[in-house]
């Protein structure tokens, strides 16, 4: 991750009048650990996701404006902006990806649920 996906969390985090430790605990993650994703470092993208949601954001407004951000890392000379950007909305797109099956899986169990629960009210008649 980077500074500015940090610093982006951390203000939805402040917004929503949460603390780091608060967030830290609903996602199973010390304070500590959860406060270095808001200084810029490295995480997963399933560690993104159960932020979005304890946030009740999706996902995808962690990274804003991706051209904002390129040009500081094309400057570095690390990656042209163009590859920095495609890059940034490959992770995008996967996030999104992530989360429309995890509301697949979810909308599953949901079913599942209906599903018992009329069997349940069937034997009880």
């Amino acid at each position: 991750m980077n500074k500015e996906i940090g610093d982006r969390i951390k203000a939805i985090r402040i917004s929503k009048k949460l603390y780091p430790k608060d967030v830290g605990a609903e996602i199973g993650m010390l304070q500590t650990s959860y406060s270095k994703i808001e200084r810029g470092g490295n995480t997963s993208v399933e560690t993104i996701l159960k932020i979005a949601k304890v946030l009740g954001v999706s996902a995808a407004e962690f990274f804003g404006d991706v051209q904002m951000v390129a040009e500081p890392v094309e400057k570095i000379g690390f990656v042209t902006r163009e590859e920095w950007v495609q890059g940034n909305r490959e992770i995008i797109n996967a996030v999104k990806e992530e989360i429309a099956q995890l509301r697949e899986e979810l909308s599953l169990k949901k079913e599942g649920y209906k599903q018992k629960a009329k069997k349940v009210s069937r034997k009880n008649k």
